[in-house]
């Protein structure tokens, strides 16, 4: 057959295609599928994905404490988190993502608890629900009376005067704390209130004039102060850095006789202490330049002597 067979797994969709249902997978049907049983993916909940199963939930209850624990923790990161990743990874809160509630005192209110006064100003601390103090009209709001019964089943052809007609008993208890009759009153109130500042007995300090050179005395400014020289490291110094320094003190004389001379001279001008030192961290330099990694740890200088 000189036809080649397709091979089983010529495209990776096939895979979601296999004769095996999801109940009936049993234990090792990934050995059975081999190299591509990463490929498979465990089912997802459409709206809570990385949610646990119901039946993996009642089981984890029943098996330890400890995975209890962890079911916990699973169902914590599991909920809608109210903010984003960072780049690095790090989550951050979105504040105008979290619902923010202030609870009321219900201490002093008649009515039963289910009627709630919320505000959407958003506290300072968020986890830690402000109570707020309710305003005087609803806190002492008894209810209205009962719905009289003929307007339980309210007529679409009920006038506004026959509503007007309506009287309540409670007429005569309406809190009238809030409203103000005239706005006059409360501006003649007003006092116009000058505050003096404290008596700060501090020092004033004069201010110095500015001390610039005048432009006569200009001699006294054009050089700048000397500063002290450094004490010399030549003690510091490799055997190959001093005769460096050498080199460049021959090279950038002032004259090119002299510089001429002092390289014809410069193995008798360097000491013999100072020229053994650079022969022995010359030769550890090749050493090192034969390492398997074939890093050169000491920089060699200027093939001077060579």
């Amino acid at each position: 057959s000189l036809l080649r067979r397709e091979p089983v797994f010529s495209n990776l969709a096939q895979l979601t295609y296999t004769a095996v249902r999801y109940k009936r997978r049993g234990m090792g049907f990934r050995k059975r599928l081999g190299v591509f049983s990463h490929k498979i993916r465990r089912p997802q909940y459409y709206k809570n994905p990385h949610a646990v199963n119901l039946h993996k939930k009642e089981k984890i209850k029943k098996y330890d404490a400890y995975k209890n624990e962890h079911l916990k923790e699973l169902e914590r990161e599991s909920t809608r988190p109210f903010g984003r990743f960072t780049t690095k990874g790090n989550f951050i809160m979105n504040i105008d993502l979290v619902p923010h509630y202030n609870v009321p005192d219900l201490t002093d209110f008649k009515l039963k608890p289910y009627v709630a006064y919320v505000t959407p100003k958003i506290p300072d601390d968020i986890f830690v629900p402000k109570q707020t103090e309710l305003p005087e009209n609803i806190k002492n709001f008894k209810g209205l009376p009962a719905i009289p019964p003929f307007l339980r089943n309210f007529p679409s052809n009920l006038s506004l005067q026959s509503m007007k007609k309506i009287e309540y008993k409670d007429k005569e208890e309406k809190s009238t704390s809030l409203k103000i009759k005239n706005k006059r009153e409360v501006e003649d109130k007003l006092v116009e209130v000058t505050l003096t500042p404290p008596n700060l007995e501090e020092k004033v300090i004069p201010k110095q004039p500015d001390s610039k050179p005048d432009q006569g005395n200009k001699e006294e400014h054009e050089h700048p102060p000397k500063v002290p020289e450094r004490p010399s490291q030549e003690e510091n110094k490799t055997g190959i850095e001093q005769v460096e320094d050498i080199f460049n003190e021959s090279q950038h004389s002032g004259d090119e006789n002299k510089a001429s001379e002092l390289l014809k001279k410069r193995e008798d001008d360097i000491p013999e202490e100072i020229l053994e030192k650079y022969k022995e961290e010359k030769s550890e330099a090749k050493i090192k330049k034969r390492t398997r990694k074939g890093v050169m740890k000491i920089k060699e200088s200027k093939n001077l002597f060579v």
